[in-house]
């Protein structure tokens, strides 16, 4: 394991930063064919957001204090929603289909979050801790949260901005390695 220093904020920068690997241009490219199928416009700022988070949690994950919450941090692109974090167990069929159901689902407030932002928007990941926000992403680049537990939307400017008022009582401690597994085991 890793251990993080520093204050909230850098532990948290620092710990997303480490969990976040590298996506191919496969990936890219099946990120891209998912909005498509979905049909939602996709932005330069998508693209680049899905680039430097959609390997999230790939190798590594966010270490807490109390170890059994490790597992409730989720940094999810929408594409990638039912593999490497939630389960290995979906065929690329069934991922598919979970993947294009949340996406509807988070379309369901494309409205209210346009007027809200100001700028076209639509759903790019969940982040968060137990309730993850529903994450919008303008083509200015900022992520607009949806949460189910609050009334007004948020705004930020990275993931790490919308994770650290979840971990402020669980501080992350560190960052460590997962088993490397096959996506069907």
């Amino acid at each position: 394991m890793i251990e993080l220093k520093g204050s909230l904020k850098e532990r948290v920068d620092e710990a997303v930063r480490l969990v976040c690997s590298s996506v191919t241009q496969a990936e890219v490219d099946n990120f891209c064919a998912l909005y498509e199928k979905a049909g939602i416009k996709l932005f330069p700022s998508s693209i680049e957001f899905f680039k430097k988070y959609g390997g999230a949690y790939r190798n590594s994950y966010i270490m807490l204090k109390d170890a059994k919450y490790n597992k409730d941090i989720s940094l999810n692109c929408f594409s990638n929603i039912t593999d490497y974090y939630y389960s290995y167990a979906f065929d690329p069929k069934e991922s598919e289909k979970e993947a294009l159901r949340r996406l509807d689902f988070a379309m369901d407030w494309i409205t209210e979050m346009r007027e809200f932002a100001g700028v076209e928007v639509h759903p790019i990941a969940e982040i968060g801790y137990y309730y993850p926000a529903d994450v919008y992403i303008g083509e200015n680049g900022r992520l607009y949260c949806l949460y189910e537990f609050k009334d007004e939307f948020e705004v930020h400017d990275t993931p790490a901005e919308i994770l650290e008022p979840y971990l402020k009582n669980n501080i992350p401690i560190g960052v460590d390695r997962m088993p490397i597994k096959t996506k069907y085991e």
